[in-house]
């Protein structure tokens, strides 16, 4: 089975057998059940097989963030955030991403949210030789992470890293249900915020917290990107979801995104929260409502992994008649 396409759906089937089989549910049931989950998995399977397989390089990545201990590195300080495995795009994905700047004839990728290196170099190889792919990423121990995991790829060097330092962001509460409000990605917990790590510091009550500011580096080098007259054919934006708003407008109403461009939001149905939430203030959904309300722009769904929502200008998709 894929490793990450459709995993959700069959661990959720899968669950629901173990239990119909507790309960003793009649046989039929479960054997509708189980050709369920095995439809999902021969789909995934077939879908992988249809496409072109990734480079020697992509696949040495994807088998490195697979097996990498990701909980040590962040009990360890290594990192900021508990990364997992199946934030990796993966071979279907990186394919399409791959596609995509073929078929643009993009010669500037920029891409928010560099993880592994997975996405990043599958559009690198799609690239001309003076092409180049642009990554922010907050992450200052995954920037050698990647250089590793990429410097036997002849592609590497289109990559250009941009690694913004890490800024403490003071935040004042008064009490410890209020520390888990805004900041939803830190933490499980409250026992988790008053446990010590190196990139986090915690008072006892009234709370004086330092968290690392996650959503303020994309936004302020795409703000200065902006103001440089930069420009991009495509853009991957694969960081802070409640980001995804700000940068998509700062993409188009600020001329990032170069004319005929095309801007790819990864992560678009937020494991699953933008059709199973009834809340119509989640980042998804405000973000598809920001999407519908304008008039100038063309979208659409692909449902691949967590949704992979494709927007350009509408000019460049509907032509005259005339």
């Amino acid at each position: 089975m894929p490793r990450r396409s459709g995993n959700r759906i069959v661990k959720a089937l899968e669950s629901c057998i173990e239990q119909a089989k507790a309960a003793r549910v009649a046989p039929e049931i479960i054997e509708n059940m189980c050709r369920s989950r095995d439809m999902m998995v021969k789909k995934d399977e077939f879908t992988q097989e249809a496409s072109s397989s990734h480079s020697k390089i992509c696949g040495e990545i994807e088998e490195a963030t697979y097996t990498r201990d990701w909980k040590a590195d962040y009990d360890q300080g290594k990192t900021q955030w508990h990364f997992q495995p199946g934030m990796l795009c993966g071979q279907v994905e990186g394919q399409l991403l791959k596609s995509l700047v073929s078929i643009h004839r993009a010669k500037r990728v920029l891409e928010v949210g560099l993880f592994t290196g997975y996405s990043a170099l599958s559009m690198a190889e799609a690239l001309p030789a003076d092409g180049e792919i642009y990554s922010l990423e907050i992450c200052e121990s995954l920037k050698p992470l990647v250089q590793n995991l990429t410097k036997d790829s002849p592609h590497a060097k289109k990559i250009k890293i941009n690694s913004e330092l890490l800024t403490p962001y003071p935040t004042f509460v008064d009490s410890a249900s209020e520390l888990l409000t805004p900041y939803p990605t830190f933490v499980d917990s409250v026992s988790e915020l008053l446990t010590p790590h190196p990139y986090r510091i915690t008072h006892t009550l009234p709370y004086v917290c330092w968290f690392v500011y996650f959503t303020g580096p994309a936004l302020e080098t795409m703000a200065k990107l902006a103001d440089a007259g930069e420009q991009f054919d495509l853009m991957f934006l694969d960081g802070e979801k409640k980001d995804y708003v700000h940068l998509l407008e700062m993409s188009f109403d600020r001329n990032l995104l170069s004319p005929g461009g095309t801007v790819l939001i990864d992560n678009a149905y937020m494991i699953g929260t933008a059709y199973t939430s009834s809340d119509d203030t989640s980042p998804a959904h405000i973000l598809k409502d920001l999407v519908k309300s304008r008039k100038d722009l063309h979208s659409v769904m692909l449902p691949m992994n967590d949704g992979v929502l494709m927007i350009r200008r509408l000019k460049d998709v509907e032509r005259d008649t005339a």
